[in-house]
């Protein structure tokens, strides 16, 4: 199926279908518009090797929708846990595939909501949970600080 002179919302809309095939979901993940690729990284349908591949667009919508989403193996999930973007790290900290080792490196995390994240995934150690704010500086939007860290 050429989809090249069809419009962005279209080529969207092909991926947003849960029951898109593999070769259609390959296409669309080389899609010019990031916005097309990002749909490619939120589609549970998307194979690994995909996933991975989108893991590493340049476009930081597009690795955090791979974080996102639900099926990225815990592999991914590890790699994207350093990823520069606190967006990306976000959904990391609240993907439920998350092994606890990468929630734990996390919970160090600078950004407050990272660690927000944390608290609302339920595969977060409890006192990790407990003292996700610990440290963070008010200027870090928590609300919460340590005077000890200075």
């Amino acid at each position: 199926m050429a989809l090249n002179n069809r419009s962005r919302a279209t080529r969207k809309l092909h991926v947003t279908d849960a029951a898109s095939n593999p070769e259609l979901l390959q296409q669309l993940a080389e899609d010019s518009e990031y916005e097309v690729r990002a749909a490619v990284a939120s589609n549970p349908s998307t194979p690994i090797g995909l996933l991975e591949s989108l893991s590493r667009d340049s476009i930081y919508s597009v690795r955090r929708n791979v974080a996102a989403n639900r099926n990225t193996p815990d592999h991914l999930l590890e790699a994207l846990a350093t990823d520069g973007w606190s967006e990306v790290r976000e959904e990391v900290a609240g993907n439920h595939n998350t092994a606890v080792k990468v929630l734990v490196y996390l919970s160090k995390d600078p950004y407050s909501s990272v660690r927000r994240a944390l608290q609302d995934n339920q595969n977060t150690p409890a006192e990790i949970r407990a003292n996700a704010f610990v440290g963070l500086r008010p200027q870090d939007g928590a609300g919460f600080y340590d005077e000890d860290d200075d």
